[in-house]
């Protein structure tokens, strides 16, 4: 119990030092899981204007 404290205490702290890391990460993510999402469609015959919305 006390260790996943001190895990989850660094995690915290780690996170706030590194949130720009973070947020691009989670940025690049993101992109990568729209970029999926808009391939799929197109893919499943949308038009490209359809695709992105």
């Amino acid at each position: 119990m006390v260790r996943a404290s001190v895990n989850e205490l660094w995690l915290r702290i780690n996170s706030l030092l590194r949130h720009e890391q973070l947020d691009r990460d989670l940025e690049d993510e993101l992109a990568y899981h729209l970029d999926r999402r808009v391939q799929k469609n197109l893919e499943a015959g949308m038009k490209a204007q359809e695709a992105f919305c």
